[in-house]
């Protein structure tokens, strides 16, 4: 008997629309750097490419096809969006982003930086997108990225309890 699949919101809850630099500029793109211990352990893995691909079509077209972040509507993929409660050591899904192919890799810098060594990504196009994005210069960019690595330094020394809020109910296992 094949499992039932309901109707699960893609709307993003609560999530931050910018935050401050030290300098006092509005970010719109900001790092989103997942602990080590936490890596693969996502919806779009848990899913299944089938299923994966039906969330994140439904979640394009909510969001009329267009980056959150930029505006552009050039390949465009869905972006996990997690909460870190670092005392209890969950990390919880709150919801889904769409953003393009650069938005995406400038959030994930560690993931850009090593596709970049593969020869895969051309980091200066990640770097100079970030920059253009949250209109900052090179050395407040190198200054939130240290402070990001140190935070994912830290989160990446212990392990963390996965929390897919209304989505676990997607899961096979579920």
């Amino acid at each position: 008997m094949g499992r039932q699949r309901r109707a699960i919101s893609t709307e993003s809850v609560g999530l931050p629309q910018s935050k401050t630099l030290g300098l006092g500029n509005r970010v719109k793109l900001e790092f989103d750097l997942v602990p080590g211990s936490s890596w693969g352990n996502n919806l779009r893995n848990m899913l299944g490419r089938t299923e994966w691909d039906k969330l994140r079509a439904q979640m394009l077209a909510e969001r009329g096809n267009k980056c959150a972040v930029c505006g552009s509507s050039e390949r465009l993929q869905c972006h996990e969006v997690w909460a870190f409660d670092d005392k209890k050591r969950v990390q919880s899904l709150r919801g889904f982003q769409a953003s393009c192919s650069l938005c995406h890799l400038a959030s994930h810098f560690g993931l850009a930086e090593t596709l970049a060594q593969q020869g895969h990504v051309n980091l200066e196009n990640v770097i100079a997108h970030f920059l253009k994005v949250n209109r900052i210069s090179k050395e407040q960019f190198e200054t939130e990225k240290t402070k990001a690595f140190a935070l994912w330094r830290k989160r990446s020394e212990r392990e963390w309890k996965i929390d897919f809020g209304e989505w676990a109910k997607l899961l096979p296992n579920a």
